[in-house]
């Protein structure tokens, strides 16, 4: 029987209800280490499926599961073993409100979605992604005042004021290029809800202490450093700053 303090909500959002092979054990290792619920919900609208699992959560703060926290574990994500004991323990250290473990794209130039919001007037979308050769160059656990990070694996403290203000939400619109070209843009709804969390005065950290791996064609490892990419390629060019764009 875990002796921690917190009570954990586990949300694991599919499409289907597929998971991949390894979660599962990831799963029970999590109910060792203060998961006092677990949830999995099918669903093809991305945005919504996470609100509906965070709700639950927030609502659940009440008795008689009086919740603390809320994680989101996508299906495609497989963390290593002790996990959420760990994220709890960098959390409670960092003093954080949100953080997340730093999860490569499903690419093979090493870009991560984690990265700095370099939002303008302009192009309020804008972010610089960093690469797994970047994160390697910062702490193990870092944050900073435009950090955006991504909702693969997502520790949320729901006891902070702001826990019923945020949500996750899509925003795309198409932009007019200077050239005349149109472009579709996308915010993503792990960048929303890092924006509104820090508009709201909460703290995000970001953690590679957490080891994991992104499951598609290959298994993407946040463990080490790799990737074509030493830098976020749409910030080589000043002619194409479209980094806010994922791949994976």
């Amino acid at each position: 029987m875990s002796k921690r303090k917190e009570r954990v909500f586990l949300g694991v959002p599919t499409y289907d209800g597929t998971i991949v092979a390894g979660l599962l054990p990831a799963v029970i290792n999590a109910s060792q280490d203060g998961c006092t619920m677990y949830r999995t919900r099918g669903h093809s609208l991305l945005a919504h499926n996470f609100n509906v699992l965070y709700t639950e959560a927030l609502n659940g703060r009440r008795k008689p599961h009086e919740y603390t926290h809320f994680v989101l574990l996508h299906s495609d994500i497989i963390p290593e073993m002790g996990w959420l004991g760990k994220m709890l323990d960098i959390m409670a250290e960092t003093k954080a409100g949100v953080l997340a473990a730093v999860s490569p794209m499903k690419s093979v130039k090493g870009l991560t979605s984690t990265g700095v919001d370099q939002g303008t007037e302009d192009d309020p979308f804008l972010v610089q992604r960093l690469t797994m050769t970047e994160i390697h160059r910062l702490p193990e656990t870092f944050t900073d005042p435009k950090l955006v990070v991504n909702s693969g694996l997502l520790l949320v403290d729901i006891r902070q004021p702001w826990a019923d203000q945020v949500f996750f939400e899509i925003q795309s619109r198409i932009a007019r290029l200077k050239n005349g070209d149109l472009q579709a843009r996308v915010h993503s709804e792990d960048w929303y809800f890092s924006r509104q969390v820090r508009a709201l005065g909460g703290s995000i950290y970001a953690t590679r202490a957490v080891r994991l791996l992104h499951v598609g064609r290959h298994e993407y490892s946040n463990a080490f450093v790799w990737g074509t990419e030493e830098t976020d390629p749409n910030f080589k060019s000043p002619e194409n700053p479209a980094a806010h764009k994922k791949e994976g």
